[in-house]
């Protein structure tokens, strides 16, 4: 790609918030002419969030239509309106976290099924609570979890005060049970089951796609996105970044608040070296990144069912659907 050292992408994948989006949750007004360059250079551009499809699509408006969304910290994938890709979490894992919830006053559980977010009847919130609640889920509705028997893509946490501090501790028992949970912002945590990541999620999408890792580049700013460091040749984190995520990744490019990561993304889709530091070129990532949780190397422990064009891939009790990609 032109001069800048890095040899060309045919996947740029972003998340959204504390990354794409400024602190204000505000995307950059040009940003439309990113994606046309990305889609000039024949770049699939994707945006990776732990939001839902709703609370992806709504920021970035017309963009949607015409990228790749990892939804779910990794459980769904979409393309053009269309779902392509989704892994559930059995019943059995899924309830742990509900009960733990309803232990802890002033915590909200939001499930994300396949029909929309619900959160549970059992733990009421305030106005304050809805109003961060709705800048996720544009739309919820409200039931008794304990009686939901349908499919459940993930489960959030969100606390109004330090959710790593307060409510982080009561929940990490329940990774021995076949559960990750992560932090993913100051008032956010999300749990889904074991080997399920943003990591995996680009995986998946390469596979869909044909584009394998020399040919990924990645921006994230928060713990769940250190994953999607080991799929990806270059990784680039604003300088907001969680210090964590500064160690795994590649690069470090300026502050989201000056839209350091769509000018970056446009400087890699028209052939030129983004604005980085402390690196000019990609260095050797740590052998300890190919070791995290959610490698995807690993991510299949079970049999691959062939049905026909279509895939399920069948662990524990969750379903894991792969529908033909079609033109990406």
């Amino acid at each position: 790609m032109g001069g800048s050292g890095l040899g060309r992408f045919s996947l740029i994948v972003t998340d959204l918030d504390g990354c794409l989006l400024d602190s204000r949750g505000r995307m950059p007004g040009d940003f439309m002419r990113v994606v046309d360059a990305c889609e000039k250079a024949g770049i699939v551009l994707c945006a990776c969030s732990g939001r839902a499809v709703e609370g992806v699509a709504t920021p970035l408006g017309e963009a949607a239509t015409h990228m790749a969304l990892i939804t779910d910290n990794g459980a769904r994938i979409w393309k053009g309106g269309e779902l392509r890709f989704v892994r559930t979490i059995p019943r059995e894992l899924w309830m742990r976290v509900v009960m733990e919830g309803r232990r802890h006053p002033g915590l909200v559980v939001i499930l994300t099924t396949r029909w929309g977010a619900f959160t549970d009847a059992a733990m009421p919130y305030d106005a304050e609570t809805a109003r961060e609640l709705v800048k996720f889920y544009p739309s919820w509705k409200v039931l008794d979890a304990a009686s939901f028997e349908g499919d459940v893509i993930k489960v959030s946490l969100m606390y109004m005060d330090d959710i790593e501090k307060n409510i982080l501790p009561y929940f990490m028992p329940l990774e021995d049970g076949g559960l990750d949970v992560k932090c993913t912002a100051y008032t956010w945590m999300d749990i889904g089951k074991k080997g399920i990541s943003k990591g995996t999620g680009i995986a998946d999408l390469q596979r869909l796609t044909g584009i394998g890792k020399e040919e990924t580049a990645v921006f994230g700013d928060y713990l769940n996105d250190i994953p999607m460091a080991a799929v990806a040749r270059c990784s680039f984190a604003p300088a907001n970044s969680h210090p964590e995520v500064k160690k795994a990744f590649t690069h470090l490019i300026a502050d989201h608040d000056t839209w350091s990561v769509s000018r970056a993304i446009l400087a890699l889709a028209e052939g030129r070296m983004p604005e980085a530091a402390p690196a000019a070129a990609c260095r050797p990532r740590p052998k300890a990144i190919d070791n995290l949780r959610g490698d995807p190397d690993r991510i299949r422990d079970s049999e691959e069912e062939e049905e026909g064009p279509e895939r399920t891939y069948r662990d524990g009790g969750a379903v894991n659907e792969c529908w033909p990609s079609g033109d990406w």
